[in-house]
């Protein structure tokens, strides 16, 4: 992890899906282009995952098109305990910045 994770500084790709998966618990590719514009997720929750991150994808269906499913990356709830300390401390700062 590249930026200061804490301080919303400098965040890498990585970082950034890290930072959205905290605070929503969920992501999509779309969301991800959209908002972000990072285009391979994929990538970047696979180094979430080799940090031992875990986060768990699922398909959900598109509003856009009938009959067609998007995968859905989820944050997993039960986590190791210093990433477990890391995404406490993450969503209390995000809390306090938004109150």
């Amino acid at each position: 992890m590249n930026g200061n994770l804490y301080a919303n500084t400098n965040l890498s790709q990585v970082d950034t899906i890290l930072q959205h998966l905290i605070i929503y618990g969920k992501i999509t590719p779309e969301e991800s282009i959209n908002l972000y514009d990072i285009k391979f997720l994929s990538k970047c929750i696979s180094r979430l995952k080799q940090k031992n991150i875990k986060i768990y994808s699922v398909f959900c269906d598109s509003e856009k098109r009938l009959d067609s499913k998007i995968k859905e990356y989820v944050l997993g709830k039960e986590q190791e305990p210093p990433i477990t300390k890391m995404i406490e401390t993450l969503r209390n700062n995000h809390l306090k910045k938004t109150a």
